[in-house]
């Protein structure tokens, strides 16, 4: 199975995932090919001379590809999550101190919009992140 990496900017989109409420990623990088991947959805909080801190927030299947991003038109497409699939964590969690997080930074043109996520070490702590949340979902997975 894929894994897709999606960036949430809380200060430009003036909103936390909660907020949105949807299992739902936009974008306007391609997400040709992204269909029955794991989308994980990672906000960024703070601005400015303020340090940021990066924060799992939701995951699921994506179920949908679109070629527009509704609720957001600024954005050319967006990624619809299948039901049952995925989460918005009622609290998200903080990753900023995780070990492979520099690397996922790095492989993702530093957290820039919509990419496709190829390092294990992230997928895997990824997966872990989840597992409390994983009795009642189907779970997403590296193959």
């Amino acid at each position: 199975m894929n894994n897709f990496f999606v960036y949430h900017n809380e200060a430009g989109m003036k909103c936390t995932i909660k907020d949105i409420g949807l299992l739902r990623g936009v974008t306007n990088n391609s997400i040709a090919g992204s269909k029955d991947g794991t989308a994980w959805v990672i906000s960024g909080v703070g601005t400015g001379a303020e340090a940021k801190s990066f924060f799992l927030s939701s995951f699921f299947i994506i179920a949908e590809e679109k070629p527009n991003s509704w609720p957001y038109p600024d954005f050319q497409h967006a990624i619809v999550g299948r039901e049952g699939s995925g989460l918005i964590l009622p609290k998200p969690i903080e990753i900023t101190h995780e070990s492979w997080l520099p690397d996922l930074q790095k492989e993702t043109n530093n957290f820039y919009g919509f990419r496709k996520i190829l390092g294990t070490k992230a997928i895997y702590g990824l997966l872990d992140i989840i597992k409390p949340y994983a009795s009642s979902l189907t779970v997403p997975s590296t193959r």
